[in-house]
């Protein structure tokens, strides 16, 4: 019954899933019909960035926390090995030696030699299950590798975006300094012709002090990537360093949602984390038949072959002995000990359906919140960037007002500096889509396969 329940149940989500998992709100029509995900896609080519790609494929030779991963597969696939060895006898060689009167007056030396066979008959299921429920840990430790890959890659992914943009706004901070030191020059210049009060050199005072301020939380930034980059690649040496010092300080390209194939929320049934929790539920199955097994009489078999000879010349024997044997054992008075294995392991059966749903559930919503988080990012970057044109055409019409001398310097600078302001602007809603699309890629879940 629970067998049964427990099939139904795998075939009532599965059928409930794919006719729900649609997204809800509006996306472009180009995103939506497309072909089929690439299983094994490596989504970050998108950002067409040379340092990334490098990085990805040293990554996933090197990083520790996949060697752990794959380190526990390895462990999965012997266990598995082991229970099916329950399948079979278990034959091994013996010897004995003895010395006393037993059987005669005198001293003797008895010694023995041969072959012991056990076998415990597989009649209700406790070897099939315990078989089972190290093939669910192998698919479970399967699943582990693939979620560490997909987990690594996405943090080197959002490391390099963090790194890129904290050189690019340096350099832009750098800049726009420049620009805030020109317009403190003239103002000064003005208050000393008396032409303009103070007030407005301080506050361009306070202003380049204010961005001044920005520099060492930048910088601390452009650090706290760069040491994620080398601990995710697994680098004691200046490798990494010397890598990024040769980069040029660029900001990332944002994939254009025209780049994703398609949105097929079935694909998310191939998330690690859901691949795990639909494991453990098999595994949890195993348990509880297994523990169900136990309440059945066990029935073994043994056998042995070999030879005895009481003169303690064993390599002269020439009588050889044999036996067979059968036994069963069944439990009879454990005061309930069998029985709260089994409503335990059914109490676990239980926690494991559950843990199920809700990571179907998580799956769901942390995918569809990564796709709105990147669709509505990348508009706000299109506006921004759009926004961004016109303060440099604004940079223009200030440059030939000033050539004809219909405006002072102090104009000119002021749209310069507005140019800056937006470029910084622009270099953040920049990551934060280019993370955005990170965020939503590792939600797929789709499996990594290094090079």
């Amino acid at each position: 019954m629970k067998l049964l329940i427990f099939n139904l149940f795998l075939m009532i989500t599965t059928l409930s899933g794919c006719s729900h998992l649609q997204p809800p709100w509006e996306m472009p029509e180009e995103v939506i019909e497309k072909k089929e995900w690439l299983e094994h896609q490596k989504w970050w080519l998108a950002f067409d960035d040379s340092l990334l790609n490098q990085l990805a494929d040293q990554i996933l030779k090197q990083n520790i926390d996949i060697q752990i991963a794959e380190a526990r597969l390895y462990e999965a696939n012997a266990s598995k090995v082991a229970a099916q060895a329950d399948f079979f006898p278990n034959i091994s060689g013996t010897a004995s030696a003895t010395r006393g009167n037993l059987n005669s007056p005198k001293l003797i030396n008895y010694t023995k030699t041969g072959l012991d066979t056990s076998w415990e008959i597989d009649i209700f299921g406790k070897v099939r299950a315990s078989v089972d429920r190290a093939e669910a840990n192998q698919l479970a430790r399967a699943a582990g590798v693939d979620d560490a890959r997909n987990i690594v890659i996405a943090d080197l992914a959002k490391a390099v975006i963090e790194w890129r943009q904290a050189t690019h706004t340096l350099n832009e901070i750098k800049s726009l300094l420049k620009v805030q030191e020109e317009q403190i020059s003239l103002l000064s210049s003005r208050v000393r012709a008396g032409l303009i009060d103070a007030s407005s050199l301080e506050r361009a005072i306070a202003l380049r002090e204010q961005t001044k301020a920005t520099l060492p939380p930048t910088q601390a930034s452009a650090n706290a990537a760069h040491y994620q980059i080398e601990k995710l690649t697994n680098c004691r040496d200046d490798s990494v360093r010397k890598l990024l010092n040769s980069t040029p300080s660029l900001l990332i390209r944002v994939p254009e949602p025209s780049c994703l194939e398609t949105i097929s929320f079935k694909s998310i049934a191939n998330r690690p984390d859901i691949k795990i929790a639909k494991a453990d539920l098999l595994g949890a199955n195993a348990d509880f038949r297994q523990a169900e097994a136990n309440l059945w009489p066990q029935v073994s078999l043994s056998t042995f072959f070999g030879v005895q000879d009481p003169s303690g010349t064993l390599f002269l024997a020439t009588n050889p002995v044999w036996s067979i044997g059968s036994s069963l054992t069944l439990p009879i008075l454990n005061f309930g000990k069998l029985r709260g294995a089994v409503e335990a392991a059914d109490a676990r059966f239980e926690q494991a359906v559950l843990t199920y749903q809700n990571t179907v559930n998580f799956a769901l919503q942390e995918t569809r919140t990564a796709l709105s988080d990147y669709l509505n990012g990348f508009n706000a970057l299109k506006d921004q960037a759009q926004a961004l044109k016109n303060r440099q055409n604004t940079v223009r019409i200030a440059q030939i007002r000033f050539a004809r001398g219909l405006t002072d310097m102090r104009d000119l600078t002021t749209a310069q500096a507005e140019v800056k302001e937006s470029t910084l602007k622009l270099i953040s809603l920049t990551t934060d889509a280019a993370i955005a699309y990170v965020r939503f890629q590792k939600a797929l879940g789709l499996s990594v396969i290094p090079s």
